[in-house]
């Protein structure tokens, strides 16, 4: 059975042959989906033809592998090893790649200065390539090779939660007694983390659920969890002691628990329903309109629904529609309330984050968006004074509220945000997707 360095040897090989006048300045091994890996390399010419081709810049190309001339030529060769090679990593593509580079199969001096070795992936972020391209190469293609990739280091003295690593949290979930935080994720599988937040925060070790939630909840104790799958809700104790509970709800799951903790609210395309956060029991009340996403006013009367460009106020209690405000303009993916102040966001670039007053009914004003991407995620302070925002550009942002005045813009090293909240000592806790496995949670202090 071939090796991993035996099939890169002969695909590199084999490409080099066929196209023997031309100048390759690009050999990697490239992943689709973090499991299997396939040869590509590019050469000067093929950049070129392709950058044409595309009518786009050959700097953007330059290192996109699926654009590359001679994506995947070769592949035959690595068909024998199975289809997980990088089930455990890119170690070993490294190691392969090292190894061709020790035996000079890329040249010498001069001619291996043209060359630049990488171990890509589809959904690889900026940091991952740069860091790779430094094990490779000698220090000035390393160069050359981080100066065409953005890396923005975090930002604002951040701290962090938890010594593991995550690919994406989705969904944070803060304790009303705010002694317990709760991160989970879904988009790169089963994530969930648990912490304490004493005076050293420190993890809650807790059995990982088969499921991936893509939403959050937690008792006001701070003893149960409550997550939301595609088409059901679990509730478990978080330190075991008691039977997990799992109810279906209908498709598209998200949830919301009340102030009290007495009643969880589920929002699918189905409808609104409302349940014991006690048993799962069904409450008798449901409303046949469902919301991307719902909150419970502070003091529990009401849920706030959002979907498409619509907000609905509806009763706590029976689910009647109190209110309907128009929203107009870009499609609402997030809400947050405080007081009598609803804040929406979009994941549409450039669209503001709009502040809503439920009383008046209609829209108070606007916050600037971020400068790149939407917004994933917004959350209220405890007295509705601050606002912060996560936002796909990997920052997050903090807003005075009433004076309507931006006040922070920090990042950590992911390369998006998902989830954001404010801890009771007025700082916030932010996540989001790190496709090289960055820190679950990130902390920062508001001047």
């Amino acid at each position: 059975m071939p090796s991993l360095l035996s099939a890169t040897r002969a695909a590199f090989a084999q490409v080099r042959a066929a196209h023997p006048k031309e100048q390759f300045y690009v050999f990697a091994l490239f992943s689709e989906d973090g499991d299997d890996l396939q040869p590509t390399c590019n050469t000067l010419e093929g950049l070129r033809r392709r950058a044409k081709e595309d009518g786009s810049s050959e700097e953007e190309l330059r290192f996109f592998a699926e654009e590359f001339a001679y994506h995947q030529h070769g592949e035959e060769h690595f068909e024998a090893l199975g289809p997980r090679p990088a089930k455990n990593g890119f170690g070993p593509a490294v190691r392969a790649l090292k190894s061709l580079d020790d035996e000079g199969f890329f040249g010498k001096g001069k001619e291996r200065a043209k060359i630049a070795l990488l171990v890509l992936r589809s959904d690889q972020n900026n940091r991952e390539v740069v860091e790779i391209a430094h094990k490779l190469n000698p220090p000035a293609v390393a160069a050359r090779v981080a100066a065409a990739f953005e890396v923005e280091e975090p930002t604002g003295n951040p701290k962090t939660l938890g010594r593991d690593e995550a690919y994406s949290i989705d969904s944070l979930a803060l304790s009303a007694d705010g002694k317990t935080l709760a991160a989970a994720g879904w988009f790169g599988g089963s994530e969930l983390f648990v912490y304490r937040l004493a005076a050293r925060p420190h993890a809650i070790p807790i059995k990982k659920p088969r499921d991936a939630f893509r939403g959050l909840a937690i008792s006001p104790d701070g003893k149960v969890l409550f997550g939301a799958t595609r088409d059901a809700i679990r509730r478990f104790a978080i330190d075991g002691s008691a039977r997990p509970t799992t109810i279906s709800a209908g498709a598209d799951v998200s949830i919301a628990l009340s102030p009290s903790g007495e009643v969880l609210a589920t929002s699918t395309e189905d409808g609104i329903r409302l349940w014991s956060s006690a048993t799962l029991a069904a409450l008798p009340a449901k409303a046949k309109k469902g919301f991307e996403s719902i909150a419970f006013t502070p003091d529990g009367r009401a849920i706030v629904g959002v979907t498409g460009s619509t907000v609905v106020v509806l009763d706590a209690v029976d689910l009647a529609p109190q209110a309907t405000i128009r929203i107009g303009g870009s499609q609402v993916h997030t809400v947050a309330v405080a007081n009598d102040r609803v804040a929406l966001g979009s994941y549409d670039p450039g669209a503001p984050i709009r502040v809503f007053g439920l009383r008046e009914k209609r829209r108070l004003f606007d916050l600037a968006p971020h400068k790149r991407d939407g917004v994933a995620a917004l959350a209220f302070s405890r007295d509705g004074s601050r606002l912060a925002s996560a936002g796909e550009d990997g920052n997050v942002r903090f807003w005075d509220v009433k004076k309507r005045k931006l006040i922070g813009d920090v990042r950590g090293r992911q390369e998006a945000m998902g989830a954001v909240v404010f801890l009771h000592d007025g700082r916030v806790a932010a996540a989001g997707r790190d496709t090289s496995k960055g820190p679950p949670v990130y902390i920062w202090s508001i001047g």
